[in-house]
C-alpha cells in the first residue's frame, strides 16, 4: 500500500517530512524482514519506491546537513530512518552504499550535535527524549557492521548523569527549553534510555535512576523498540550492575559544553530538596532553546516555585515568541525594556564552576546575548549555599544610560514588599522568600497576566478536555532611573515544607554590605 502511494502526494517531504521518512521506514522493515514472503513484483515496487524517496531525501541533505547546528526532524527520525533504507538494501540498490557511507561519516564528524563529552543536550531534556532511538540505534547498527566503537564516547557515558542531575526522580526538570514546563516527573522513554546505557556502562547510579522512574509503570505498555532491545539484550548480556542511590555523588554538576550548571541539596529524596538549575549557553536560543542566558530556574520538593513561565502551545505562536522563548519570559534580565537576540547569536557561556560540600558558585557571562541593546556586560555570580540559600550577584553594564529590570516568575502567587524590597512565593510543598538590593534606588512590580496572553487558540485538548493555561506571577524590580551600570543582589531563603523553616531578615550595614544571620 504505502509503495503504491504517490511520493509527491500528501506524503512527499514539502508536506510533511515525518511522514516520508516513515514511508521510508516502513517500506524498509517490509522489505527486509518479509523478504522470502515477498512476490518478485513486490519486492520490485518496494525497491523502486524505496529508491526514489531515498533519493529525493539523499540530494536535500548533503553537503547541507553536516553544515547546519540543527534541524530538529532529520537528527530526531529521519536520518535514522534513512540509515534502514540503506541497510535494507545494501548490496541491491546502487545507491544505498553511497547513502550509508554519507550518514555514518556524518555521524563520525557531527556527532553529539547539541552537546559535548560532559553528556549534555543543549535542546533540554524534553525534546532529548524525541532523539532517543537515534541515539541508541545509529550507533549500534553501525557497530554491528564496521569495527566502530561509537557508542563508547564520553558523551553516552555521562548523558546518564545529565538527566539524573537536570531531572531528578519525583521531581520537575531544569526547565530550560520548550515543553520543559510540562512534565512533573521523567517520562517512562528516559527510564529506558538511561537503563540501556547503564547496563552497557556498568553504571550502578544510572539504575538506580531506571528503578526509581518504573517502580510503579506498567511494563506491558512498552514501546516496540525497547522490548526489541531488551529481547536483544537478553540474549547477549549479563546481569545488570547492582543499583546504588547517587548519595556519594557530588550534589551540583557542570555541564559547561551546553552552559548548564545544576545544584542540589538532595539528590535522592526529591521531597527534601531543593534544586537550582542555572542556564548561560553557547547554543544560545537555536531551534527549541529560549533566549534565556543567565536564568536560573528554583525547584523546591520536586516543585517548580520560581521558574521560567509561559506555556508551549504552539512554535511560533505569539505568545511563544512574545513570552515563552521571550527573555521576559524567564528570571533573567531586560535592558530598556528588551530581551535577548533569539538565533546562535545570542549566546552566553558559563565563565566559572566551582563546588564543595556545603558550597556551589557559578559565573555566567550573557555580555553578547542583547544584541544592539547597548548591553555591554552581562556577568551573573550564584552561590548556592547548602542546604538552602541562593544568592544571586548580577554585574550590569551598558554603553548608555538605560532603564534596568530584574525578573523573577512563579505558578504560585507572588507577594512584594516595596519597603522591604521583599518578593515572597510558596506552594503546598515548598516556601520561597527574597530580599533583594541595588546599585541605586529600585520599585517591585508585579502581575499576572501574559503579554502576549496564553491563549489556546488551537483548541488543544488533554482527557477530553480543552486545555486551560492559567495566570502566573511576574515580577519586574526596576531600577528608579537610567544608568549606564548597575548592581543586583538578592538573597533567596527556601524550605521544602516536609522540614522546618525559619526565615532570616536582611540587615543591612554599611554602604553595600548586608547580613543574613551569619551570612555577610
Amino acid at each position: 500500500f504505502i509503495a503504491a502511494l504517490d511520493p509527491n502526494g500528501v506524503t512527499s517531504r514539502s508536506v510533511s517530512d515525518f511522514a516520508d521518512g516513515r514511508c521510508l521506514e516502513a517500506m524498509a522493515l517490509v522489505y527486509d524482514s518479509c523478504f522470502s514472503l515477498l512476490k518478485s513484483e513486490q519486492r520490485d515496487q518496494l525497491l523502486r519506491a524505496i529508491e526514489f524517496r531515498g533519493t529525493r531525501l539523499y540530494r536535500a541533505i548533503a553537503n547541507r546537513l553536516e553544515t547546519q547546528v540543527f534541524s530538529a526532524h532529520l537528527w530526531q527520525h529521519i536520518l535514522h530512518q534513512f540509515t534502514e533504507a540503506a541497510l535494507a538494501t545494501f548490496g541491491e540498490l546502487p545507491a544505498a552504499e553511497k547513502w550509508l557511507t554519507y550518514v555514518h561519516e556524518l555521524w563520525i564528524a557531527r556527532f553529539p550535535l547539541l552537546g559535548g563529552n560532559d553528556g549534555g543536550w543543549a535542546n533540554g531534556v524534553n525534546y532529548f527524549g524525541t532523539n532517543f532511538d537515534t541515539l541508541l540505534d545509529l550507533p549500534t547498527l553501525f557497530g554491528r557492521y564496521t569495527n566502530d566503537e561509537l557508542s563508547n564516547h564520553p558523551w553516552y557515558r555521562n548523558s546518564i548523569y545529565y538527566l539524573l542531575y537536570c531531572w531528578p526522580p519525583g521531581s520537575a526538570s531544569d526547565g530550560f527549553g520548550d515543553g520543559s514546563e510540562r512534565g512533573t516527573e521523567p517520562g517512562t522513554n528516559i527510564a529506558y534510555f538511561v537503563e540501556e546505557l547503564s547496563r552497557r556502562y556498568d553504571n550502578p547510579h544510572g539504575i538506580w535512576y531506571a528503578d526509581q522512574l518504573l517502580a510503579d509503570r506498567d511494563s506491558t505498555t512498552l514501546p516496540l523498540n525497547v522490548w526489541w532491545r531488551r529481547i536483544v539484550r537478553s540474549a547477549s548480556q549479563t546481569d545488570s550492575p547492582l543499583a546504588a542511590e547517587p548519595t556519594e555523588l557530588p550534589k551540583a554538576r557542570a555541564f559547561r559544553d551546553i552552559g548548564l550548571v545544576s545544584m542540589h541539596n538532595d539528590l535522592v529524596d526529591a521531597s527534601r530538596n531543593v534544586m537550582v538549575a542555572f542556564r548561560s549557553s553557547p547554543y544560545g536560543s537555536t531551534n527549541h532553546m529560549h533566549a534565556c542566558q543567565n536564568s536560573f530556574n528554583v525547584i523546591v520538593s520536586g516543585k517548580r516555585l520560581f521558574a521560567n513561565s509561559g506555556y508551549y502551545i504552539a512554535y511560533g505562536d505569539e505568545h511563544f515568541l512574545g513570552w515563552y522563548k521571550h527573555t521576559k519570559g524567564h528570571n533573567s534580565i531586560l535592558i530598556d525594556e528588551q530581551g535577548q537576540t533569539f538565533g546562535s547569536d545570542g549566546y552566553g557561556w558559563i565563565a566559572r564552576y566551582l563546588h564543595s560540600r556545603n558550597v556551589s558558585y557559578c559565573v555566567g557571562d550573557a555580555s553578547q546575548a542583547y544584541g544592539r541593546t547597548g548591553l555591554t556586560r552581562f556577568r551573573r555570580h550564584m552561590v548556592f549555599i547548602r542546604p538552602s540559600t541562593l544568592v544571586i550577584y548580577d554585574d550590569l553594564a551598558a554603553d548608555h544610560l538605560a532603564d534596568w529590570s530584574w525578573l523573577l516568575h512563579s505558578g504560585a502567587e507572588i507577594s512584594i514588599d516595596n519597603a522591604r524590597l521583599q518578593i515572597s512565593a510558596n506552594h503546598a510543598e515548598g516556601y520561597g522568600r527574597v530580599d533583594i538590593r541595588g546599585g541605586v534606588p529600585m520599585t517591585l512590580q508585579v502581575t499576572s497576566q501574559f503579554d502576549p496572553p496564553a491563549d489556546n487558540w488551537r483548541g488543544k485538548k488533554a482527557g477530553g478536555k480543552v486545555i486551560a493555561y492559567p495566570d502566573q506571577w511576574h515580577v519586574q524590580v526596576v531600577a528608579n532611573r537610567p544608568t549606564n551600570t548597575m548592581r543586583y543582589l538578592a538573597i533567596m531563603q527556601l524550605s521544602p515544607a516536609s522540614l522546618e523553616h525559619s526565615f532570616r531578615d536582611l540587615v543591612d550595614k554599611e554602604r553595600g554590605v548586608v547580613h543574613l544571620g551569619d551570612l555577610h
